[in-house]
């Protein structure tokens, strides 16, 4: 349930960079870009560390005595695996709506396609939410 929720929740605070964007932070809040984006980027970070809590307690309850340390390292394998993949397909999909130092004319598109790519992992989710009420019979 947990790992739904934080799921659910990463959409609308990945959709605060819309915000900046537009320019709405320093139109109605009076925010410089500069203060709006070290204040979303360490929101962001803090939300991604609660977010990846329930899933390293999950891995904890399923994995084997004795295959703790090498369940861990698998995790943070695939971890950094997926980090680098969604850097490589955030530079594509940047390249295919033309965003670029000199056009940013798609970029709240981007921010909208990459804040609800992140509701895929929820298919995922329920893999492992299945997996655990087996391994709890």
């Amino acid at each position: 349930m947990f790992i739904r929720l934080t799921l659910l929740l990463s959409v609308p605070v990945s959709m605060l960079q819309i915000i900046l964007t537009n320019g709405w932070n320093q139109h109605f809040l009076n925010l410089s870009n500069e203060w709006f984006a070290a204040v979303d980027a360490m929101a962001l970070n803090v939300f991604e560390e609660i977010s990846f809590m329930p899933i390293m307690t999950l891995a904890s309850v399923i994995c084997p005595a004795g295959f703790e340390g090498s369940l861990f390292a698998s995790i943070m394998s695939i971890f950094n695996l997926a980090g680098i993949l969604s850097n490589e397909l955030s530079a594509v999909l940047m390249d295919r709506l033309d965003i670029a130092d000199h056009n940013f004319n798609n970029l709240s598109l981007y921010v909208v396609i990459c804040a609800t790519s992140s509701l895929l992992p929820l298919m995922l989710a329920r893999f492992l939410l299945k997996r655990l009420d087996s391994a709890s019979h």
